[in-house]
């Protein structure tokens, strides 16, 4: 073999270990490094948008918590004492009075305010009281009444409902009611 080609050959070899040790030594660490780098950068970007949309969640809740403090402080609003009861009951019949119902009676049924509803959920600031209501009317004039229900200063709402014709009365029917007036407990309306 001659000189020259020996000493090609071990340039050779020796350009060969030089790039060999470079991809080793240099250029496979900073590969690895930009594959943690870009797993790291992956992970910072669905951390930010995981905190987005935990931002918006947290938005939307406290929209919905602000409806329901409304809700609740309306509802609060509608509770009457057992002092407000007897005005309760007049504005009931005044209101069916005003859709062309008849009134027979209306009948504070005072067992449902010891009822196991009541009763068991001492805790809660509501009671019910059920109301029996013993009516004539139009068909669509008792529909009327128990679409304003809602708009009563107080909470009430229908509870059993019985329709009765009675060829005596025509076109008008026997109407018998449940209704459940919403009291706030106190020293006032314990039973």
């Amino acid at each position: 073999m001659s000189e020259s080609l020996r000493t090609l050959l071990i340039a050779i070899f020796l350009l060969l270990c030089v790039i060999g040790g470079w991809f080793f030594l240099h250029f496979h660490p900073r590969k690895s490094q930009l594959a943690s780098i870009r797993e790291r950068t992956e992970d910072l970007l669905s951390n930010i948008q995981s905190f987005r949309t935990t931002s918006q969640e947290v938005a939307r809740l406290d929209a919905k918590i602000a409806i329901l403090q409304k809700n609740l402080a309306a509802t609060s609003s509608k509770l009457i004492t057992k002092k407000d009861l007897s005005r309760a009951v007049k504005q009931i019949a005044k209101e069916g009075r005003k859709y062309g119902l008849a009134f027979d009676k209306i009948i504070p049924d005072y067992s449902s305010l010891v009822s196991a509803e009541n009763v068991s959920t001492e805790a809660s600031p509501v009671m019910r009281l059920t109301l029996h209501l013993k009516m004539r009317g139009r068909y669509k004039s008792f529909g009327r009444f128990l679409k304003n229900l809602e708009h009563l200063p107080f909470g009430v709402s229908a509870g059993e409902i019985s329709l009765v014709y009675d060829e005596s009365l025509s076109p008008r029917l026997r109407i018998l009611m449940d209704a459940v007036l919403f009291l706030r407990r106190d020293s006032g309306t314990k039973s």
